[in-house]
């Protein structure tokens, strides 16, 4: 799914299929994961990004 997706010049599809390649690396670099489930009432796709908090003792 995070692959880079390169498209053919001539192709009508929009994008640069480069968007979730960018925030998966985006996400790694901030302690994030990316995950993706089925939308509200079945339908669509829901993205969902977790941020781990460390656990700090001061």
């Amino acid at each position: 799914m995070f692959e880079r997706v390169y498209r053919i010049p001539g192709q009508d599809q929009e994008g640069t299929g480069l968007g979730l390649a960018i925030a998966e690396r985006a996400a790694a670099k901030n302690g994030a994961t990316i995950r993706f489930a089925t939308g509200a009432g079945g339908q669509g796709l829901a993205v969902i990004i977790d941020f781990y908090k460390e656990n700090h003792t001061c």
